[in-house]
């Protein structure tokens, strides 16, 4: 800037003085226009980039899930009529039990791969191992049949291989008997009580083996079983929630408008349920009427209709919004399903699952500092890393507070430019400010073009540093602002092209 002022003094100085003798002085006035580009937002600040991470399917689904629970936390898009909000909607599967168990251990029941090495000096016992009921220690109170055990794919293994199964009806060892192209490990009667979750299976080799590992398969031919989980072991379990990454991403003073719950249950006659929030009632033990779950599909990410009615009588929906805050929450589940008796012959096809699904608008309360304006009422949204210039206090125009002799003496007629509107992202009525003046501009969520736009500034402060401030408008009635995160096609966009424009006083003197 002062390079600008030296240039052009010279020039003026040398005009003056082509056809005459070198006065004793010149003065210089003047009011130049003065243009500075301040950039994009998205280069000066980094744009809604934050922001936008934290409401992606993946993260949001990071804050809600249980690594524990093995992916049974799904997230669907979602786009009910009425609303432009991005919207989701969490699927915490509980239980997915086939009520045919001879097909349930088939699909559901996973034995680990079993290593071991060659060759041997004796008879080697290997560790017990674990096999995991998933569901079935949840609902299956006992399961009675003729014949049950593994199956192992082979051959080769029949005379060094021995199997012992205690819970299934195979308290000693036995070898396996060919059965096509597998060894099956059979035992006879039994009855099963899977409420431990887990049964040990234990395996012996007494010869030479001509493999290193084993992949067995369960298998059981089961008559009759019994549902209950009235008495002292319900279906019960926790999801953590922590949004707080989210919520700071956004600001203090901001807090989900709402969060809505439905638990769905089929496969059973009557039960009950009760949530829990850190402890905390949100429902007692309300009672439960089958209800299908809606039907979601593996091969889309979006919901299709709407969400039918869940199985909780008399209670539309639960209000889980408390859940969804910046503090770390647990939200709790106890569900009790009255003694069902089931038989293999009225099982087929049917299944007791149980899902809680959220349905999350991504619409916040914003309760800040108010602010008003001719009558009307803005709260003052304070986007956690600031996506708008705070302002570093320096004058933008290159001007000394304290300069005697600087060369733009007076500023006038300021105006900031706001151009090359992109806002897909913020509710169409987001309002920028400029902090300090009356002066706001609106930036509509539109896809199209949106025209340019500019605060009038008048006369400024040497220096003059603004500091730009997010404003939503409080409607009347209410004591907050709303923030709708806007629901678009391809990655969200906010951002614009800032500049400065006035008009310079000039007025200096130079002595000869």
């Amino acid at each position: 800037m002062k390079k600008t002022s030296v240039l052009l003094l010279a020039v003026l100085v040398a005009g003056s003085c082509s056809d005459i003798g070198i006065p004793a002085s010149v003065t210089v006035k003047g009011n130049p226009g003065l243009y500075v580009p301040l950039g994009k937002i998205s280069e000066i600040q980094g744009g809604v980039a934050d922001v936008a991470k934290f409401v992606s399917k993946d993260e949001i689904r990071n804050m809600v899930s249980d690594p524990a629970e093995n992916g049974r936390t799904m997230l669907y898009d979602y786009a009910p009529p009425g609303t432009t909000a991005i919207t989701y909607l969490i699927r915490f599967q509980i239980a997915d039990m086939k009520l045919d168990f001879s097909e349930y251990v088939k699909t559901d029941v996973s034995i680990p791969e079993i290593r071991f090495e060659n060759p041997l000096d004796q008879p080697l016992e290997l560790p017990p191992v674990p096999i995991d009921l998933k569901d079935m220690g949840k609902l299956v109170k006992s399961l009675e049949g003729t014949q049950s055990g593994i199956t192992i794919q082979n051959l080769a293994l029949k005379d060094s291989l021995e199997v012992k199964i205690p819970a299934l009806g195979i308290p000693d060892y036995i070898r396996g008997t060919p059965d096509g192209s597998s060894l099956a490990f059979l035992g006879g009667d039994f009855t099963l009580r899977p409420q431990t979750g887990t049964i040990e299976m234990f395996i012996r080799l007494t010869g030479k083996c001509p493999q290193t590992g084993i992949a067995p398969q369960m298998t059981l031919d089961w008559t009759k079983a019994k549902i209950d989980t009235s008495g002292n072991s319900p279906l019960a379990g926790a999801y953590p929630l922590d949004m707080s990454g989210l919520m700071k991403s956004l600001g203090p003073g901001v807090t989900f408008k709402q969060a809505k719950g439905y638990l769905y249950i089929t496969g059973i006659e009557t039960g009950k349920v009760s949530l829990g929030l850190n402890h905390t009632d949100l429902v007692s033990d309300k009672d439960l009427e089958p209800k299908p779950t809606p039907r979601f599909s593996p091969d889309t990410p979006e919901f299709q209709g709407l969400l039918p009615e869940d199985s909780i009588t008399d209670n539309p929906f639960i209000d889980l919004t408390e859940a969804f805050t910046a503090d770390k929450k647990e939200l709790s589940y106890t569900i009790k399903i009255d003694e069902m008796h089931i038989t293999k012959e009225n099982s087929a096809g049917k299944a007791i699952a149980v899902d809680l699904v959220v349905e999350l608008p991504l619409e916040f309360s914003v309760a800040n500092t108010v602010v008003e304006q001719e009558g009307k009422r803005y709260v003052k949204l304070d986007l956690g890393n600031g996506i708008l210039p705070k302002g570093n206090g320096t004058d933008i125009f290159g001007r000394s507070p304290n300069a005697k002799n600087d060369f733009f003496n007076d500023i006038q007629d300021v105006a900031i430019k706001i151009k090359n509107i992109e806002n897909t992202f913020f509710p169409i009525s987001l309002l920028i400010a400029v902090k300090s003046r009356s002066e706001i501009v609106q930036l509509f969520s539109d896809t199209g073009a949106i025209p340019d736009q500019t605060i009038a500034l008048g006369t400024t402060p040497n220096p003059f540093s603004p500091k730009f401030e997010i404003l939503l408008p409080i409607k009347d009635g209410e004591s907050t602002g709303t923030l709708t995160l806007q629901r678009a096609e391809g990655e969200p966009k906010f951002d614009f092209f800032l500049a400065a424009e006035a008009k310079a006083g000039i007025e200096i003197t130079q002595t000869f």
